[in-house]
């Protein structure tokens, strides 16, 4: 009976294939994902499997909307996850924007895509432990309508990414993007009477670009709660190792490179545009309220900019690494 046991507890086609399964990925820095069960996992920086850039990701692109305000550096500090994190200038006012992306053709999802939407606070600096300075973009929320992006970013990337519906629509000129959960809409981006930029907004003087985003990885401890089993800064650099070839940089910091059947994208401006945040109840909102009343506080003392952009590439973040 032992030997019965021993004998028909063992298949060796299923066994040969793990074994041969194991052989191969361990030819490759294949990224491994939950669940685990299944072999490496593909995802954005992974398509199908396979190596970076076995693909061709030339016919990405994607449209930006993008609203650059003013506002409380005050208010838009409490959303700081440590006190390593603060504004690298004085005074009380700060620049955050609100940035819409619609990505297209992505290689990773077969060729469709999605919608992500964030607030983006200008002029950060991460204190490493050795007093050395990390100067970026922070990011404090980023909603996404699709779960495969959402999952890979928390777990790959530690971005602070949720779900919700993302809506464009578009009249008489005008655009405006919508995120709801389950019908209830708690925040609008409207831009009004958009038109070609005008010569002299061409060279109005902006200030200095950041050099990255700073995001901030929280993974929760199972069964204890308020303790984390990961708790560090993560930095994205928008230039890794000087500005590669043909690249540009978003609205959203991320460094895009143009494929050989990129095209020269366009960009248009409003006269016009408002951010208008609801914070909705618990009954409305029972997993995000929280989150929306913190974006309806975000005070907006002047929109700066409203664009909408068309741009020939999407980037990966293949760059973010953990600060320290």
């Amino acid at each position: 009976m032992e030997f019965n046991f021993y004998n028909f507890d063992h298949d060796e086609w299923d066994y040969s294939r793990q074994q041969l399964q194991k052989h191969l990925t361990s030819k490759g820095p294949f990224r491994f994902r939950q669940p685990l069960s299944f072999g490496p996992a593909p995802g954005p920086r992974q398509p199908l499997n396979q190596l970076a850039d076995t693909f061709s990701q030339a016919g990405q692109h994607q449209t930006v909307y993008s609203i650059r305000f003013k506002t409380s550096k005050t208010y838009l500090q409490t959303l700081f996850p440590t006190e390593q994190f603060s504004f690298f200038t004085p005074g009380t006012v700060a620049q955050a924007s609100f940035v819409c992306c619609s990505l297209k053709n992505m290689v990773w999802l077969g060729d469709g895509g999605y919608e992500h939407c964030g607030l983006y606070i200008h002029g950060v600096q991460y204190v490493k432990r050795d007093g050395s300075k990390v100067r970026g973009t922070f990011l404090p929320m980023l909603f996404e309508n699709l779960t495969d992006p959402i999952v890979t970013g928390r777990e790959e990337l530690g971005a602070p990414k949720w779900g919700a519906n993302i809506n464009i629509s578009e009249s008489e000129g005008s655009k405006k993007v919508s995120l709801a959960w389950r019908g209830i809409v708690f925040g609008e981006l409207d831009f009004v009477s958009l038109g070609p930029i005008e010569a002299e907004a061409r060279v109005m003087p902006k200030p200095a670009p950041d050099d990255g985003m700073l995001m901030y990885r929280y993974v929760p401890a199972v069964g204890e709660p308020g303790k984390a089993d990961a708790e560090y800064a993560v930095f994205d650099p928008y230039v890794p190792g000087g500005k590669p070839a043909a690249a540009t940089i978003t609205q959203n910091g991320h460094v895009e490179e143009a494929g050989s059947k990129a095209s020269k994208g366009s960009k248009m401006v409003a006269k016009k545009a408002s951010v208008k945040f609801q914070p909705r109840s618990w009954k409305e909102l029972p997993t995000i309220h929280h989150i929306a009343q913190g974006l309806a506080e975000v005070p907006v003392y002047e929109v700066l900019e409203a664009t909408v952009e068309e741009v020939p590439m999407v980037g990966d973040v293949r760059g973010a690494r953990r600060i320290e």
